[in-house]
Order: C-alpha cells, then sequence, then structure tokens
C-alpha cells in the first residue's frame, strides 16, 4: 500500500493505492506408487516398466517450477530375479527447492527347480538290477541319463549332463553307482536329485561234471573190468540198478575223481521216481551255492549205452546217452528230466555239470525237459509202450488238426481226478489243466486254449489215479 501526500498553495491532502502481488499455488510432487513386481517377469518386462513408471511423476504449483534431478540409488532397474531402487524427485522454483521419493521393487526369485529322480526300490534307498545289460562304459543301459525339472518361473524341460561322482564301485559281487542331476535357473538357483544304482551279475566258476551215486549199490566206472570189452573205463562215474514201483534219492557228486565219493564233493540229489505203471522222472536238485548248465540221463536195460558203428562196445560219454535236453541250461538248481518209459529192472546214470556260484541274483525257475516220443524205448529193451497201465487211459482230442482250442473227451469206469499236462516239443510245459470232480462212467471234456504257442506239434499227458497216457496232437497251422 502506498500513499502519497500532495501539498500546494491552499491544501494538503493524501492519496493512497495498493499493489498486490498473490503467492503461486502450492509446490507439490506426485510422485508414482511405491511398485512391487512379482517375480518370473522377464528383465525386459521390468526394464519397460521401471521407464514408464519414472515418467509418471507429476509437479503440480508452484512458480516456474520444474523437476531439476532425478537421483536414484542405482543407475538402472532391478534385477528381474529380484531388488529394488529408491528414486528421489527433486524440484526448484523462484520460491522454494522440494523432493520427494518411491521404491521399485521385483520380489526375489529363491526357488530352485524341481527334479524327479526314479523312486528308489520299496525299503531301499537304491534301484537293484540283476544281470543288466551293459553299455560300451560298463554301466547299466537301464540306468537313466536325465530326469524331468520343473520350476516355478521357467516351466518344465529334462537335465543335460549328470555327475557320476566316483564312478562305478564294486563290493562282494554287488556294483553300485550313484548319479547326481542338477538344474539351474535363469537367476542361479540350483536344485538337485541323487539316484543310485546297484546291480548283481550272475557269476559261476569252478564247474565240474556230476553224476548220481545210488550208495554203495552203484557201480564204478573205473571198477567194471567188463565195460568196454577190453578194460576199465578211463573215467568216473556210476551207473544204477533200478527197479519199477521204487523211488531213490541218489547223492549228486562233483570231481569225484577216482569214484571217491565224499561229503565233500556232494552237491545235491538226484530223485528218481520209477512208478508201477511204467514212468520214469529224474528229479535233479542241488544244494545252495550250485547250478547246472547240463544234464544227460541213460536208460537201459545195458549197464551203458552201446557205442554206434562198426566197432560196437560201449560208452560212458555223456553225449552217446539216450535222453539228452537240449544243452546250455540256465544255470538251474531244480531240473526234471521225464516221463521216460520202461518196464522191469533197468540201468540208469545220471550226469550233469555243476557250476559253483560266485555271485548270483535270479531266481530260477524249475524245469522240465519231457522227452521227445521217440526216445520212449531205452536203449537195449526192445520195443516198449509208451505207458503200462494198470487200466487203459485214454482219450479223443477234437478237432484235429486245430486252430486256437483243442477239446480232450475221455471217460473212466473208475472215480478220479484227471491232470492234463501239454509240453512243446522241446520239453517245456506251456499249460495243465485238472478236473477234481469227474464221476465214474460219465463223458468229461477238457478245453485248452492254445493260442499263442509258438509250436504247431505238441504232446499231451494225461494222468488218472490209475495211469497215464501221452500222445501228439497237430495244430491247423502244421497241418498246411
Amino acid at each position: 500500500k502506498v500513499v502519497w501526500t500532495i501539498t500546494d498553495l491552499c491544501e494538503t491532502f493524501d492519496v493512497e493505492a495498493t499493489w498486490k502481488l498473490n503467492a503461486p499455488a502450492a509446490l507439490e510432487i506426485i510422485t508414482p506408487s511405491d511398485y512391487d513386481g512379482d517375480a518370473c517377469q522377464t528383465q525386459e518386462a521390468i526394464n519397460d516398466k521401471f521407464e514408464n513408471w519414472l515418467m509418471s511423476g507429476v509437479v503440480n504449483g508452484g512458480c516456474d517450477s520444474k523437476i531439476v534431478t532425478i537421483d536414484k540409488t542405482v543407475a538402472d532397474a532391478p534385477s528381474a530375479c529380484g531388488g529394488s531402487v529408491t528414486v528421489t524427485w527433486k524440484v526448484v522454483d523462484l520460491c522454494e527447492t522440494k523432493s520427494a521419493s518411491a521404491t521399485f521393487s521385483v520380489k526375489p526369485d529363491v526357488e530352485a527347480p524341481v527334479l524327479e529322480c526314479p523312486p528308489s526300490d520299496e525299503g531301499s534307498d537304491s534301484i537293484f538290477i540283476c544281470n543288466p545289460i551293459l553299455g560300451d562304459n560298463g554301466i547299466p543301459v537301464d540306468v537313466v541319463d536325465k530326469v524331468k525339472w520343473t520350476d516355478n518361473c521357467a516351466g518344465e524341460g529334462y537335465t543335460e549332463g549328470y555327475d557320476d561322482g566316483n564312478g562305478v564301485t564294486y563290493d562282494n559281487c554287488t556294483y553300485s553307482l550313484t548319479r547326481t542331476f542338477s538344474q539351474t535357473d535363469n537367476c542361479n538357483n540350483t536344485g538337485t536329485c541323487s539316484v543310485t544304482y546297484t546291480w548283481t551279475i550272475d557269476e559261476y566258476d569252478n564247474c565240474e561234471t556230476m553224476f548220481a551215486r545210488n550208495g554203495d549199490d552203484a557201480l564204478c566206472f573205473l571198477k567194471d573190468n567188463d565195460g568196454n570189452g577190453s578194460g576199465d573205463f578211463n573215467r568216473w562215474g556210476w551207473t544204477n540198478l533200478i527197479s519199477q514201483g521204487t523211488n531213490y534219492t541218489m547223492d549228486l557228486h562233483a570231481g569225484a575223481a577216482h569214484c571217491n565219493a565224499t561229503e565233500a564233493n556232494k552237491v545235491g540229489t538226484a530223485t528218481v521216481n520209477y512208478s508201477d505203471n511204467g514212468e520214469i522222472t529224474v528229479q535233479y536238485e542241488l544244494d545252495p551255492g550250485y547250478a547246472m548248465n547240463e544234464a544227460h540221463v541213460y536208460v537201459g536195460c545195458k549197464l551203458y549205452p552201446e557205442k554206434g558203428g562198426k566197432k560196437g562196445g560201449y560208452t560212458v560219454a555223456p553225449g552217446q546217452y539216450n535222453y539228452n535236453p537240449n544243452s546250455g541250461l540256465d544255470y538251474l538248481d531244480d531240473f526234471t528230466v521225464g516221463p521216460i518209459y520202461a518196464q522191469g529192472d533197468v540201468y540208469i546214470i545220471i550226469h550233469g555239470v555243476v557250476c559253483e556260484e560266485v555271485c548270483r541274483c535270479s531266481v530260477p525257475d524249475p524245469d522240465t525237459y519231457v522227452p521227445d516220443a521217440s526216445s520212449d524205448d531205452p536203449a537195449g529193451c526192445g520195443e516198449v509202450q509208451p505207458s503200462v497201465q494198470v487200466e487203459a487211459v485214454d482219450f479223443t482230442a477234437y478237432p484235429v488238426p486245430f486252430d486256437s482250442e483243442v477239446t480232450l473227451k475221455y471217460s473212466f469206469e473208475y472215480e478220479t481226478d484227471v491232470k492234463v499236462e501239454v509240453f512243446d516239443m522241446k520239453g517245456t510245459l506251456i499249460r495243465q489243466d485238472e478236473n477234481t470232480s469227474y464221476a465214474k462212467g460219465t463223458v468229461g471234456k477238457t478245453k485248452l486254449n492254445l493260442s499263442g504257442t509258438d509250436d504247431q506239434l505238441l504232446l499231451v499227458r494225461m494222468s488218472t489215479s490209475k495211469g497215464v497216457v501221452t500222445k501228439k496232437i497237430v495244430s491247423s497251422g502244421s497241418a498246411k
């Protein structure tokens, strides 16, 4: 406010006026809200959001106000793996200076990928493999070389590479390998899993020939001066006389040089069942720690097999026996040969090759060799019927030839269970059935589904309480 005083010759008076300058609007800085972003964004997306966030700061009021500086604790946006940046906006106008701050944050990714290693065997901390196929590196081909991973940010995939640590180790028949897989995500979080494999490979050593000995009644090859027509055989072993309707348990001896049978060289037993109807079965049962890979049986009316050719004479070479299963048995500890058909007193030589088990993980199933019907005539006994029965046993098979199913029809004048067994020409049991409710004088039928069998010629054995009969049946494939 200004007052002017005016004086002239006549008077004095005041004149006043007011000059007013209005204050500008209050200076105000409006910062963006603090940003707290989720993890698992790309760095590019974080950078874009950060730049847009910076530019969203606003200044209101003031006099000729402007943002003169934007101060940041770091030069750029935080890492997509987590972090924060605090930004200060500083504003200066003609009257004052003000500043305000806000924070831009990204949640850290601290979750490591999750790997899915194969589970260990139940009750174990490893996966066991028996007799695996080994690769060129000596490691089982079943050992996995990659595993699946999942990550909260990166999705899923499969590992590349692995760490086998100390490699394959061996201790007391067991090989072992611990394989570790790892996966690192974009934020350097590493997940791992390990799986331990153990395996055993069947190993055998000290394979020896073995023969069955029926106690002191057995005749040693070395002590028979008439055996080969010109002195003793040049090998050890025994031939044994057996009688129809009698069962025998004979010790199996291996490496018994000079027929010196002792407990030390006993490796198992051979059970010989010679039934009233003339059926002979031989069951090899080896003691723990032994397995057999060959079997040969001779049954005949002479002490030994006869040699072929012009010279004649006798032999005890196992390859000349009349019941020789296919060589290369899969290291069995329970093996049966039979039925072999005979009548009256006959001689039997039971031979095999037995090995000591060094390492073993497999558990072999008992196996059976059923001789071909053409072998039903024991050497030197003349013509022998396939089965000497107390009462006749017979059945009819239809259709013949069969396709996938065959029906056996039978009738007996006595109460009995009726057991049916089907063998391939190698002697392997492939089907069996038993009728436990057959009634005397009725017509019984047993239907067998033989689809899926490889052999076109099969042996069917029917057993009742009073007899046994074996017949061949043929498939339609064979007939064609």
